[in-house]
C-alpha cells in the first residue's frame, strides 16, 4: 500500500519538473551567386580588378524535433537575424508530439560589390559574412509554462541551449 502510494505521489510531482526538448538543425541544401552586373567606371579597368555586383544565398533545411517524451505545443520562431529567411511558414498554433519533426526552408541572403576573383572565396558552405546564426525558438508544454532554445550556428558547428521561463 505505501509502494503504491508513493508511486502516484512520484506520478503527480515528475510531471512538475519534465519538460519537452526541442532542437533545431540547419542542412546546407546548396550554395550561389548571381552576377546583378559590372559597376560602371568612368576610366577603362583591367577585368582582374573590375567590381561585380552579386546576390548571395545559402539554402537551408531548417529540423525542429521534440527530443523528448513530452508534447511541445505553439512552436514561435523568434529574433531571427535580418539576413535569415524562412520560405516554409510555420503554423501560429504548430505542435510536436514526441519524437516529432517539422522541415522547414530556409534561405540566408547577402548581397555585396566585390572583385569578381573575391566572389568565388565568398562561396563556402557557412556564410562568410557573419560570424554566427542565432534562432531563438519558444515553446509551452501541456502546463502551460514557456520554454526557449536557443540554436547556435558558426564556422565549428551546431549547438542547442535550453532554458524556461
Amino acid at each position: 500500500m505505501f509502494g503504491t502510494l508513493l508511486s502516484k505521489i512520484w506520478d503527480l510531482v515528475i510531471p512538475c519538473f519534465s519538460h519537452p526538448y526541442v532542437d533545431i538543425e540547419l542542412r546546407s541544401d546548396g550554395y550561389g551567386k548571381r552576377n546583378r552586373g559590372l559597376i560602371p567606371s568612368k576610366e577603362p579597368v583591367y577585368v582582374s580588378e573590375a567590381v561585380y555586383d552579386y546576390d548571395f544565398h545559402w539554402d537551408f533545411v531548417m529540423i525542429i524535433k521534440n527530443n523528448s517524451n513530452k508534447p511541445a505545443f505553439n512552436l514561435d520562431i523568434k529574433d531571427l537575424p535580418n539576413f535569415f529567411q524562412i520560405i516554409t511558414s510555420l503554423d501560429r498554433t504548430a505542435s510536436l508530439q514526441p519524437y516529432e519533426k517539422i522541415e522547414l526552408k530556409c534561405i540566408v541572403h547577402h548581397s555585396e560589390m566585390m572583385k569578381g576573383a573575391d566572389s568565388v572565396q565568398a562561396l563556402k558552405p557557412f556564410p562568410y559574412f557573419t560570424d554566427k546564426i542565432q534562432i531563438v525558438l519558444s515553446y509551452l508544454n501541456e502546463r502551460h509554462k514557456r520554454f526557449y532554445t536557443t540554436f547556435l550556428y558558426d564556422k565549428n558547428g551546431q549547438k542547442n541551449e535550453y532554458k524556461k521561463k
